[in-house]
């Protein structure tokens, strides 16, 4: 009987090199798509917020005749600072009326927490206006 030797056969320390600096290329051009594909879904945390607080704003217009920035009138749950938070807490909002002391028209602004606040704040007034518009 002959004995057959099995060579293993080592990888280079250049191939390991290249290997690795291949590996880190693709992770620096898929992680920053990945951090966005985040923040868009984290936005729809704080599209919801706007959503939902414009529903009892005009709720308490059908009832009031008119709109009001103080958001523990329309019995929603408030943080402190007279804000209330998104349910995943990305967001926080708050209302303001579109020009000062006129209740016929409410903006409600809503402004990302932690790492989302690199995406900018989101806006919806009673008259259907949205800003920034490319976030909607």
């Amino acid at each position: 009987m002959s004995k057959f030797r099995i060579r293993r056969r080592r990888l280079p320390v250049i191939e390991l090199l290249i290997t690795g600096s291949l590996v880190a290329l693709a992770a620096s051009i898929a992680f920053p798509s990945y951090e966005k594909s985040i923040r868009v879904a984290h936005r729809h945390d704080g599209q919801t917020l706007l959503s939902q607080v414009m529903k009892a704003e005009q709720d308490y217009f059908a009832m009031h005749q008119h709109y009001t920035d103080q958001l523990d009138l329309l019995g929603l749950t408030l943080t402190t600072g007279g804000r209330i938070s998104s349910s995943e807490g990305y967001y926080r909002a708050h209302a303001a009326f579109c020009t000062p002391k006129n209740p016929d028209c409410i903006a409600l602004i809503a402004i990302p927490q932690g790492k989302q606040a690199a995406d900018g704040d989101l806006m919806l007034d009673s008259r259907g206006r949205r800003s920034p518009t490319e976030h909607w």
